[in-house]
């Protein structure tokens, strides 16, 4: 091993020991002459190696300091030049005496000052110490003492610094020495003060000290005890978190953190393992001397591979599998996930059986088949908040695995800065709404997700990452027109729920199975082991979106900006159909007319031009109106919704024949339209007081009726379903 080593100054010198006749050391450190205490570190033959000396500050004699020596190129330094050598270890205290001791307890203690002290007192026993005080435990090499039994006895000190250092000098000399290291019971800073009687005035003790009454270091010795092991601080051992750890090519100088999964820098990693004192230099030097895993990629792949191989590359995995274990042959298994399959499932479908299986087929080849691409996304929207769309979210992320979904709001989606996409593999958005111009960057973002699965993953101030990922997606709002769709967008499973919530005792009892964990369980062994989908079978499933009932009236929802002028006018009541629960859009259109060109109230132009009856019908369904009679028939092998236009019975014939929406009071009105009641329709339009306050008195009828009073329950069916299942 070369012994040149570079000085403060830049000077190359050849480390050698001290010359045994010399003592001109004596003059060039000042020992003689300010009666300096010194200690001379030598090596196992009993050469002098490195000079510790001790400075007293002459103005308080608590205050000290220390400065190291060493002999180099014929000459002194005031400088311990022996820590230059790359990897060399500093012996220890009275090495050269160390090796020749036949005691089989070594005890080890803070400082030298205190050794000489203590084996004074003590010539029985072996003393010995490391250089450079308590958190430099490290840099010395205790090969000497494996086979003995070592005691360590740290200074007693207010602070309590040395004590928590030599616990953890212990537990270093048993996982790099494999040597028995147990640790004295010394009492604590303010026990030694009532020893002392309250009148020791140093912040710390140690056995160069005159012990007080009481304190017998004998006992103390053989109470020593094997200390337990504290929490590890994060990022202080490099050796053990290497493997968490991959460099990427190809991306600078970059990480990836298997714990975190996310990208560091190489600076992040050099400072996260600043706490590890034991790395001479950076981190991340320290790594790749030590051959840290290297990739050319990310992925987020549904497969227990850590790394993934694709056209020669290597990618680092982020999917964690969930795992989910087998119950089983479970009896009665399908009436005990019925909290789930009809309960949740059911009430968020509304009930229909066939949309209900679809949202259960989609569940259970996600957890058979995740590695299977999905073509489209999961969106449920409804009228109310807290019908159960969060337990749902919180279901799919136990059945797919936390650690691979992710939640994100709709505008994460489409921002430049897309590190979110390399958290997961399924990402669930609770809040799915985005309007206006934002609705285009949206739907583009949606439909690369998914159909694509190359991606590039672009971070603030970093170079793009190219991330290879097929993604599901599952959405829900609480807006029947979360985005704009349009008429051939084939990428929703669309799903509306209009009922409203049910008892929170419901929900309750669905959050109790959630929490518990063991009725999850079983229900992943039903979706997992029970529901029976072959690969072939979901292949297909996924390849074309299940149209349901409610997809056109999403299409329908997607409507633009006369809705604020209608809106704006319904919430003040403006026009004389809106004082009514019920309404339809030839009303609207005639009274849209007459307040435009006849109405003082429009002076400052709230409605700035009449829109059209299919805008109306619109902007009808844009405010949840529920249309009062619809009903399903097949055709063409397709579910369809028509609706069914009804003739209020009215005393002054001011109700025409049309297709009427509910649009107020929908909760009163909900159970009423189910039963499929005219009367309280017919009733509620001859309301005086309500007629007064729309016609302000008036005793005209706004539209006569051409039918005369012979109106009744007649319905009439239309079935006039437009190209693209708009039915009007």
């Amino acid at each position: 091993m070369s012994l040149l080593v570079e000085t403060k100054n830049g000077k190359l010198v050849e480390l050698m020991y001290v010359p045994g006749a010399d003592n001109t050391w004596r003059d060039f450190f000042y020992i003689d002459k300010y009666n300096l205490k010194h200690w001379w570190y030598h090596n196992a033959k009993g050469e002098r190696q490195i000079l510790i000396k001790r400075i007293n500050d002459p103005k308080d004699p608590l205050k000290k300091s220390f400065q190291q020596g060493s002999y180099a190129s014929g000459k002194y330094w005031k400088q311990n030049l022996w820590t230059k050598l790359e990897d060399y270890k500093l012996p220890l205290y009275r090495l050269h005496e160390l090796v020749k001791t036949d005691l089989e307890t070594i005890h080890l203690l803070e400082g030298e000052n205190a050794v000489d002290v203590a084996q004074t007192k003590f010539p029985e026993l072996f003393f010995t110490t490391f250089m450079g005080g308590a958190s430099n435990y490290e840099n010395s090499d205790y090969s000497i003492l494996k086979g003995k039994k070592v005691i360590v006895v740290h200074d007693i000190e207010e602070s309590n610094h040395g004590k928590k250092k030599f616990i953890a000098l212990c537990h270093y000399l048993k996982d790099e020495y494999d040597i028995d290291a147990k640790i004295a019971e010394l009492p604590s800073y303010n026990e030694l003060q009532r020893l002392f009687g309250g009148l020791w005035e140093k912040n710390g003790f140690d056995m160069a000290d005159d012990s007080p009454e009481g304190l017998d270091f004998k006992v103390c010795f053989d109470k020593a005890y094997t200390p337990a092991r504290e929490e590890l601080v994060p990022f202080s051992d490099i050796r053990k978190d290497k493997d968490n750890f991959a460099f990427i090519r190809n991306l600078g100088n970059k990480y990836w953190d298997k714990k975190k999964r996310k990208i560091c820098s190489e600076k992040e990693i050099d400072n996260i393992f600043l706490r590890d004192q034991s790395i001479k230099g950076k981190a991340s030097a320290w790594l790749h001397k030590n051959n840290i895993q290297v990739v050319d990629a990310t992925t987020f792949y549904p497969s227990e591979e850590e790394i993934i191989y694709r056209n020669g590359s290597s990618m680092i995995n982020g999917y964690r599998s969930p795992r989910h274990k087998s119950m089983g042959r479970v009896q009665g298994i399908e009436k005990r996930v019925e909290w789930f399959t009809k309960d949740l499932c059911g009430y968020l479908c509304s009930d229909e059986e066939r949309e209900t299986q679809w949202l259960i087929k989609a569940l259970a080849c996600a957890v058979q088949y995740p590695e299977i691409k999905r073509n489209w996304d999961i969106l449920i929207s409804s009228l109310y908040h807290g019908v159960g769309k969060g337990a749902l979210f919180a279901i799919i992320e136990y059945l797919l695995g936390e650690a691979n979904c992710v939640a994100l709001t709709m505008p994460q989606l489409y921002n430049n800065f897309n590190g979110h996409l390399l958290k997961a593999n399924n990402i669930l958005v609770p809040e799915c709404n985005s309007k206006g111009k934002e609705d285009s960057n949206t739907m583009t973002q949606l439909k690369l997700l998914s159909t694509e699965s190359k991606f590039e993953v672009e971070f603030k101030g970093k170079e793009k990452l190219t991330h290879y990922c097929h993604y599901n997606l599952y959405l829900s709002s609480n807006e029947v027109q979360p985005f704009k769709a349009e008429r051939n967008d084939r990428r929703n499973f669309y799903i509306r729920h209009e009922d409203p919530p049910q008892s929170e005792k419901f929900y309750d009892s669905i959050w109790e199975k959630i929490e518990s964990k063991t009725e999850l369980e079983y229900l992943a062994h039903y979706l997992q082991f029970e529901v029976k989908i072959t690969r072939e079978e979901c292949k297909a499933f996924y390849k074309i979106r299940p149209k349901t009932i409610w997809w056109p009236l999403l299409v329908q929802n997607s409507l633009t900006g006369y809705q604020a002028e209608l809106s704006a006018m319904f919430d003040q009541k403006l026009l004389p159909c809106f004082h009514w629960d019920h309404g339809c859009a030839e009303d609207v259109y005639t009274e849209c007319r007459d307040f435009m060109y006849h109405d003082e109230r429009n002076r400052t132009r709230i409605l700035s031009e009449v829109p059209s009856k299919k805008q109306i019908q619109k902007w009808i369904l844009s405010i949840n109106g529920v249309p009062i009679r619809e009903r399903q028939i097949e055709k063409n092998g397709e579910i369809k919704i028509i609706s069914d236009a009804i003739e209020p019975k009215t005393d002054k014939n001011h109700k025409r024949r049309a297709h009427y929406y509910n649009w107020r009071n929908q909760e009163k009105w909900r159970p009423i339209l189910k039963r499929r009641e005219i009367k309280p329709i017919n009733d509620h339009f001859n309301d005086p007081l309500i007629y007064a306050r729309a016609h302000k008195e008036k005793t005209e009828s706004h539209n006569s009726n051409p039918h005369g009073n012979e109106i009744g329950d007649y319905l009439l069916h239309m079935e006039e379903i437009a190209d693209g299942d708009f039915p009007y």
